[in-house]
């Protein structure tokens, strides 16, 4: 017992650090995820399901070659192109000379102990994805907001009084049971998963799509004044606008 009470506190921890890296890389990138959201995911989206209609239309009017599901031809593939590298895949549309360089939290002092270690107590007791009852979510959500917030913003604080209301010290079992070591393991395992969960995100956020189109961005724009975001939006909804005539035509054919 005393050893899962060991690696509970371990994974707690590290929650903890995977947390904050998250919670700081989604502060840099929010101004940019909202435009990214509402110009060009937003039309993507769109461009996904009617091309996948018409694929499904194509099948019906004897085209072999769409019996597979459609996938979206877009202004985006060059940035998915995974045969290129990103050097290569930005000097084919850009004719850049140097390398974008990806996103990394600036302008942030270094987290103390202290605040790593009560961000990590918080964490670990009103994280969503640790609800036993789904009612708990909403209030843990907002919970989780506020000490992402918090850390982002260095508020040891505020941090400390939310440790000091929502959690209560670990307690041991004093009569250690086959229940009480269940309880301990899947407490051990929702940690792991939940770890591994963050990692990912954060590794999207930090090196997927959106960050690549967030460099490309910049630098079109430090280099050659040209707003990317727009371009591609423009882009979009121009093949958006051809798919939704080609579908409508489609549905016309006998």
């Amino acid at each position: 017992m005393a050893g899962l009470g060991k690696q509970i506190a371990e994974l707690e921890s590290h929650l903890g650090e995977v947390s904050g890296n998250l919670a700081e890389i989604h502060a840099v990138m929010a101004p940019f995820l909202a435009r990214y959201q509402d110009n060009i995911l937003h039309y993507y989206d769109n461009l996904v399901q009617i091309q996948r209609e018409l694929a499904d239309l194509r099948a019906e009017h004897g085209d072999l070659t769409a019996v597979l599901p459609g996938q979206a031809v877009s202004p985006l593939d060059r940035f998915t192109d995974q045969n290129l590298s990103v050097d290569e895949q930005y000097a084919r549309r850009w004719q850049g000379k140097k390398s974008p360089r990806l996103d990394k939290p600036q302008n942030l002092s270094p987290a103390t102990p202290e605040i790593k270690q009560l961000y990590a107590r918080v964490v670990a007791h009103v994280h969503p994805d640790l609800s036993i009852t789904s009612s708990e979510l909403t209030g843990r959500k907002r919970l989780l907001n506020q000490a992402n917030h918090a850390y982002v913003q260095r508020d040891e604080a505020l941090l400390k009084r939310m440790a000091e209301s929502c959690c209560a010290p670990s307690i041991m079992p004093a009569i250690v049971t086959e229940k009480t070591v269940k309880k301990q393991q899947m407490r051990v395992q929702q940690l792991e998963m939940l770890i591994t969960k963050i990692e990912g995100q954060y590794f999207d956020l930090r090196y997927g799509l959106p960050a690549k189109i967030k460099a490309y961005a910049e630098m079109a724009w430090a280099e050659e004044k040209r707003d990317l975001i727009g371009e591609l939006s423009a882009e979009i909804r121009q093949r958006l606008q051809e798919a939704q005539l080609e579908l409508t035509t489609l549905r016309r054919r006998p």
